[in-house]
């Protein structure tokens, strides 16, 4: 039972032909008075004008329900709202909130929506999806600190705004703490109302979950960093590869971080302080040389920090909070698995999981190259949330290990799992790959692990530009830039040879190729690689298959 009533849970379903009228209060904080309001329903139409309080009444002589209504926010842009069920007589406020909410429901932009608005459209318009919409708004929104929980129907709820000595209520305080949200994290509504669209698609169909990095709609009303929008404050996962000493411990943790101050506090206590470089979303941190931070547009922190005299990478990104059934899915794998002593390889795998967290089919490549990966047949696993953070894996055998998840703003997931030897993997939805963009470009920062969990070199910046490409066999040849570590010095170019789904879908295979020309004239050797890209994270996992290193490609 929900805990608003609101006329009838169907759509069309007001008495047609008969007489409507559509109270409410337009307003975004403060109100919006002399607002030509219109509203546009199954059947019929209206207009009105708001009061000095934001408050009005559309009377239409003949209308069937639902409609959608509009007011002018400035900007020759508007704010939307939705009336549905089977009352002659209907509240439905318009406000950023209600805006979000036909946003959520219309799964699309609000102003596309009420443009093509009609009796053919209205359908999708209930009671339902309404409620639906209205919870995965309070959801979002609660989860950025403004929390609308308590106003009950965010349509309907009754709004008081502040006028002189007369304080507003709390609908119209919500608007100020969303206003001043806004503002303090430098993102606009309609910034904010693009990304519960993309999170909506996605919901509804995973298949329209976007390859774009993006940030979640909660983290668009953090506060940032001042040279990385990506960067925003909250709490984080690290996970930072490396055996541990005790029993049952595992190379991860938790730190808050403060993004416009740069600051960040651990989970015992310790604090650290990063440093804008003059490049955006690059930082550096700590007195040990080499400590460097880059951030993807999805907000996933790759770094290679000191730990103890020893030059290491590691993976943070925001910590959410999952169930077990979110995680139902196919999965690819590529990893870095201990084998002798404290020698690392690399590893892939598949595993299907199903809606109570356990695994319905596992399959294990040892080489990363093989076309097709082994069955497993004599082991299960099964996710269990962590208390504290994540979820514990558990393998039939009586083993465990972490793993941690993250959904960023298009929808796309990946998910880290990690061991307490410091063995780790990168897990993404399965899928088949398209081919990229001829002409495309990409920037890149490159960090890396060998194989005893040593990163040996600074962070390099590097990227490339795809040259061709062939749908039938899904080769694509692009141009490898490296880029130099002077400004004086010039970047150097190479052309490079990569198949898509190869050897399995999901991954991408880069050719050897001996005696390539590079743009300086020099003959050089290009290394074969499998890499699997963390879909919608703008972060790609690389197996150097002759070095033997892990590398991290990370989107600029």
């Amino acid at each position: 039972m929900r805990w608003w009533r609101w006329g009838g849970d169907t759509a069309p379903a007001g008495p047609t032909g008969s007489a409507l009228t559509l109270t409410g209060t337009a307003a975004t904080g403060a109100a919006i008075a002399g607002g030509a309001v219109e509203a546009k329903c199954a059947s019929g139409s209206g207009t009105a004008t708001t009061a000095p309080d934001g408050s009005f009444t559309v009377n239409i002589a003949t209308a069937t329900l639902p409609c959608l209504l509009r007011v002018p926010a400035g900007g020759g842009t508007f704010l939307h709202s939705l009336a549905a069920g089977s009352a002659v007589s209907v509240v439905a406020n318009i406000t950023p909130l209600t805006h979000l909410v036909v946003a959520a429901l219309a799964a699309g932009d609000p102003a596309t929506f009420y443009a093509g608005f009609s009796s053919s459209t209205a359908g999708s318009v209930t009671t339902t999806s309404a409620a639906a919409a209205i919870t995965a708004v309070v959801a979002k929104l609660k989860a950025a600190g403004v929390d609308p929980t308590a106003l009950g129907n965010l349509l309907t709820a009754p709004i008081l705004v502040a006028n002189g000595g007369t304080a507003g209520n709390p609908y119209d305080q919500l608007l100020d703490t969303l206003k001043a949200k806004l503002t303090s994290s430098g993102t606009t509504l309609a910034q904010l109302t693009q990304a519960v669209v993309t999170e909506a698609k996605a919901a509804a169909d995973p298949t329209l979950a976007s390859g774009v990095a993006s940030l979640p709609s909660d983290l668009l009303l953090q506060p940032a960093a001042a040279n990385c929008a990506a960067l925003r404050s909250g709490p984080y996962r690290a996970v930072f590869p490396r055996a541990t000493t005790v029993a049952g411990t595992f190379p991860a943790n938790a730190f808050t971080l403060d993004a416009p101050a740069l600051t960040l506090v651990n989970e015992d206590g310790s604090t650290s302080t990063l440093v804008a470089t003059s490049t955006p979303c690059q930082f550096t941190s700590g007195t040990a040389g080499g400590n460097t931070i880059v951030v993807s547009q999805a907000g996933v922190i790759a770094f290679r920090s000191n730990d103890n005299g020893v030059m290491r990478m590691g993976v943070a990104f925001p910590e959410q909070t999952h169930t077990v059934a979110e995680l139902a899915g196919g999965w690819n794998k590529l990893g870095f698995t201990k084998t002798t002593g404290t020698t690392f390889a690399f590893d892939a795998a598949t595993l299907t999981v199903n809606g109570s967290g356990v695994s319905t089919a596992i399959s294990y490549c040892a080489d990363v190259k093989a076309v097709a990966c082994t069955p497993v047949t004599d082991k299960t696993v099964t996710f269990s949330v962590n208390s504290s953070g994540g979820f514990v894996r558990t393998f039939s055998d009586g083993s465990s290990d972490r793993a941690y998840a993250y959904r960023a703003g298009g929808g796309e997931w990946m998910m880290l799992t990690v061991f307490e030897d410091g063995g780790f993997g990168f897990w993404t939805h399965q899928r088949t790959n398209a081919l990229p963009t001829v002409g495309a470009e990409t920037s890149l920062w490159n960090l890396a692990d060998n194989n005893l969990l040593v990163s040996p070199s600074v962070v390099t910046v590097g990227g490339n530009t795809i040259l061709t490409t062939e749908p039938a066999t899904g080769i694509f040849t692009r141009k490898n830039i490296t880029t130099p570590a002077t400004s004086t010095a010039v970047a150097i170019t190479r052309p490079e040879t990569l198949n898509i789904n190869t050897p399995r879908p999901g991954y991408t295979y880069r050719n050897a190729a001996t005696g390539v020309t590079d743009s300086s004239g020099a003959t050089v050797n290009v290394p074969e690689f499998v890499s699997m890209g963390l879909r919608g994270m703008g972060v790609t996992p690389v197996a150097q298959i002759a070095s033997g290193q892990f590398n991290l490609s990370v989107t600029q």
